[in-house]
């Protein structure tokens, strides 16, 4: 499962493996923070909204739809 990190080098998706070795910690860190984040943005609307705009800003279209869905996270 590949997500995107919007690297400048590659066409931005990254395994939590490729994720881990960049930060330093194993796959399953990586995944951990990411739903940690993710859970984060789910609670917070103001963090939603903020992280919403990057993606748009950067890609032209909103990524809430990747994570969220109509009850929630989507894992």
């Amino acid at each position: 499962m590949a997500y995107d990190m919007g690297t400048p080098q590659g066409d931005g998706e990254m395994t939590f493996q490729e994720i881990g070795d960049v930060l330093g910690c194993s796959r399953q860190n990586a995944k951990n923070i990411y739903n940690s984040a993710m859970r984060k943005l789910a609670k917070d609307d103001r963090l939603r909204e903020y992280w919403n705009d990057l993606v748009r800003e950067s890609s032209g279209t909103t990524g809430i739809d990747r994570h969220f869905g109509s009850n929630g996270l989507r894992w």
